[in-house]
């Protein structure tokens, strides 16, 4: 081994290095799930938040249902309808 220490320490770095990007084809691999067409940027990053929080917590089971969770999850579809009330007018305004 005392002759090939040079080899050796570049087959670590070649190890290593080929590891790396692990992370960040997972992450690509992700976003390619939950991406769908004429998705706003915010979408898409609320959406890949979620899917950490709830690898993160083991499971979608596993996820706790804390009282602030339920009540955003409930105010959720009201501040919706109010975006989508609010992007009619804006259209509306637009036309005449």
């Amino acid at each position: 081994m005392n002759g090939y220490a040079e080899l050796w320490s570049f087959v670590e770095k070649l190890l290593l290095l080929s590891h790396g990007q692990a992370t960040v084809e997972r992450g690509f691999s992700i976003n390619k799930e939950v991406e769908m067409c004429n998705m706003n940027e915010d979408t898409i990053v609320s959406q890949r938040l979620i899917c950490d929080y709830v690898r993160m917590c083991g499971g979608v089971v596993k996820v706790p249902l804390t009282k602030e969770l339920l009540n955003e999850c409930a105010s959720a579809r009201k501040q919706y309808r109010i975006f989508l009330e609010d992007e009619r007018k804006k259209k509306e305004e637009k036309r005449g």
